[in-house]
């Protein structure tokens, strides 16, 4: 994996991505990211991306439905999925931070990850990415990406919930450092991962 800035700046390179991802440096907008031969691009998620989000949501599988929303939401309209995209958008800017990722080829959202502040240090963590993207390490990039962010921005502990049989998000969330924390609902369970 190569992290490529997209403008030529004149800071040290191994710095610059962490610059770029709290929004200290411009001109650049974006990464680009390269894993098994394909060229992705990471953006902070902002207004421009509700319908990236939407496009992203609505495009996934069954099973990747299931696993994030830790819900069977086959009977949900299209609107929910809009709704969720201006809500996430929202959040992202006013209480945590996001990034979602494009494939540089189709110009398709491919993954998207965010921390929001749920109150007294503490955030809520989640992660989709599309069904084509799954199982080549772009999960625990954006994860390590996001948790870095939520401690520089003092957050001190981070909750994520999980679907009981989503082992691939509860490997990454292990090797990430969270720990299980508790069950939640019938078919959750949370892992919190303490920032210190």
């Amino acid at each position: 994996m190569i992290f490529e800035p997209i403008h030529r700046l004149y800071y040290q390179p191994e710095s610059l991505l962490e610059q770029f991802f709290s929004g200290k440096i411009f001109p650049a907008k974006y990464f680009n990211l390269h894993i098994n031969g394909r060229k992705l691009r990471i953006q902070r998620i902002s207004d421009c991306h509700v319908d990236d989000i939407a496009y992203l949501l609505k495009n996934l599988g069954e099973r990747s439905k299931r696993f994030r929303f830790c819900s069977d939401l086959s009977h949900v309209a299209e609107e929910f999925f809009d709704n969720l995209a201006q809500a996430t958008v929202k959040r992202c800017q006013v209480q945590g931070y996001g990034l979602i990722v494009f494939d540089s080829e189709t110009e398709e959202p491919v993954a998207m990850s965010q921390y929001v502040s749920n109150g007294a240090r503490s955030a809520e963590f989640s992660i989709t990415i599309a069904d084509d993207w799954q199982g080549n390490g772009l999960g625990k990039i954006l994860t390590d990406r996001i948790m870095k962010q939520a401690k520089k921005d003092g957050i001190s502990h981070v909750e994520a919930v999980v679907a009981h049989e989503n082992t691939a998000m509860k490997l990454i969330l292990m090797r990430s450092g969270y720990r299980f924390s508790k069950a939640y609902y019938p078919n959750c369970s949370m892992y919190k991962l303490y920032l210190g």
